[in-house]
């Protein structure tokens, strides 16, 4: 009788990881089955996050950017840097958080500049676009839902056996 308290908290920490679980699926299924928006205008912006995530919108504009001779990357590949652009120049959003991350010198490294502007409002306001129209999961849903799984887990590590 002395251990009952252990398998009292042990099934009320197992009941609260059911129970949340139970409510995120339910979130995740009923913003699943909201109306999708289907355009025929999504930029490639939009398209690089739906394939590959945020760091992919980063290296497109970057892909663009260099195409179009305004960036340059060193032969080890490690370094990016930019000529003749200015923030206020900049075609989007995206490409002019690029250029303000380069700094002053107009160079930085590559992973740096990608994972800042990865992380970067211009990126999230692509991300909102799309959760709007339905075809992109809130990040704040697939967050719960890590939760939910690693509480799960967690309840079922500290049960006794």
């Amino acid at each position: 009788m002395s251990h009952a308290w252990v398998y009292v908290a042990a099934l009320v920490l197992t009941a609260d990881a059911v129970l949340f679980r139970v409510v995120v699926a339910v979130r995740i299924a009923r913003a699943r089955k909201r109306d999708v928006v289907v355009r025929d205008d999504l930029s490639v912006q939009e398209l690089a996050l739906l394939a590959g995530g945020r760091r992919r919108v980063v290296t497109t504009v970057l892909a663009r950017m260099g195409r179009q001779g305004r960036l340059a990357v060193t032969e080890d590949g490690d370094r990016v840097v930019l000529s003749g652009t200015a923030p206020d120049g900049a075609a989007d959003a995206v490409e002019e958080a690029v250029v303000r991350a380069a700094g002053v010198a107009r160079g930085e490294r590559a992973g740096k500049l990608v994972a800042e502007v990865a992380d970067g409002d211009a990126v999230r306001s692509v991300a909102r676009r799309l959760c709007a129209d339905g075809l992109l999961l809130d990040p704040g849903v697939l967050r719960a839902q890590y939760r939910a799984r690693r509480l799960l887990v967690g309840a079922a590590v500290l049960s006794p056996r």
